[in-house]
């Protein structure tokens, strides 16, 4: 027997606490006359039955159903209310929703979203904070490239407000990106816009569009930020650089702290690091640790290039041959980080035959 089988790969399995809830089915337990009160000429009587649904809405989980109705009804309040405490209150239910729903809110969040984005123009601290929630916890459970119509329509509104805190919602989402998740389709549709609102009239607009240039700077890098950056005068550009050292990235050795999103994991499976795969056992251990503890605690997303993490346990060979030992072992070693999930060859074969073409076939796949 012996020590050989440490558990470091155990965190990939690790359970999702979100599993482990009983959902509610918040829709048979609505009230019966939910609809014609939420359409009530009072006020009040909105307000009322707002305050009733909310609680069933913040439920952790909820059991995937029909909620097209509601999410209309809600938006309706939203983007048409004039109580100020009543449009905030829908706010906080789409948000509940999105959390507890998660990957099955996804067919409502473009919709949605377009109504969070308009209503951005009220100025009101408590409905814009409840706007800001929800558009975070929407975008969670999709992609950018699902609401990119809906993005670009809001950067390009003729309101200071709705353009600032768009960006801003830009910003946010950009940090929880990886640069495969921000592909030359997705930037080209999005920079333009953005670098144009640094010569925005309002100054609120043009700090939202410095720090959007500055986040996608830190994520991506500067070359596919270049065709977009090079006519930005060097003024600008230094302010730019300072948000790029300010931005704080929500991605942990490639663990997003954030619930799972479908269209997220498969994003990242595209992208290769082989700098994490240096330190396997912290990417595996550490991050997913943090990450439930992260944004709100449910729900970890794991580094899915992380099979390097079994392989360094094999690392020293047996066999200490007395001559060329220092020539083969460094070559072994190299080799099997180099494939990293493959079987290790014998040191002999690997000193003797090393092709041509190996090293670049690890990056295709």
């Amino acid at each position: 027997g012996g020590g050989g089988g440490v558990g470091v790969a155990a965190p990939v399995e690790a359970i999702d606490p979100y599993d482990l809830i009983d959902p509610v089915d918040m829709l048979s337990k609505m009230p019966g006359d939910f609809y014609e009160r939420i359409a009530d000429p009072k006020w009040k009587e909105r307000k009322e039955v707002l305050e009733v649904v909310l609680p069933l809405a913040q439920s952790p989980k909820l059991v995937p159903g029909e909620y097209g109705e509601l999410l209309k009804a809600l938006k309706k309040v939203i983007c048409k209310d004039s109580n100020v405490m009543v449009v905030a209150l829908a706010g906080n239910i789409v948000t509940g929703l999105a959390k507890g729903l998660r990957k099955k809110f996804q067919t409502y969040a473009s919709v949605v979203i377009a109504g969070v984005f308009e209503k951005f123009k009220e100025k009101k601290l408590n409905v814009v904070t409840s706007l800001r929630d929800a558009a975070d916890a929407i975008y969670l459970t999709t992609s950018l490239q699902s609401i990119q119509e809906e993005v670009v329509e809001a950067l390009k509104n003729k309101n200071p407000s709705v353009k600032a805190e768009t960006l801003l919602f830009l910003c946010r989402c950009f940090q929880q990106c990886t640069p495969a998740m921000l592909p030359k389709p997705l930037l080209k549709a999005f920079c333009p816009l953005i670098v144009e609102r640094l010569e925005d009239t309002n100054p609120q607009v043009r700090e939202a569009a410095f720090e959007a240039v500055g986040t996608l700077l830190k994520v991506v890098g500067e070359k596919p930020m270049l065709q977009y950056t090079e006519n930005i005068d060097k003024t600008k550009m230094a302010k730019i650089q300072e948000q790029r050292e300010k931005v704080e990235l929500k991605i942990q050795a490639g663990v997003i702290l954030s619930p799972t999103a479908p269209a997220r994991q498969q994003q990242q499976r595209a992208e290769p690091k082989p700098t994490e795969a240096a330190k396997p056992k912290k990417a595996g251990v550490d991050t997913a640790a943090s990450s439930s503890s992260g944004a709100g605690g449910m729900s970890l997303s794991f580094d899915l290039d992380e099979p390097a993490a079994g392989p360094p346990k094999k690392k020293p060979p047996p066999k200490r041959a007395g001559g060329p030992k220092s020539k083969t072992a460094p070559a072994a070693v190299a080799e099997g980080e180099e494939k990293e999930g493959s079987e290790k060859p014998t040191s002999s074969s690997v000193a003797v035959k090393k092709k041509p073409g190996g090293g670049g076939g690890g990056g295709g796949g």
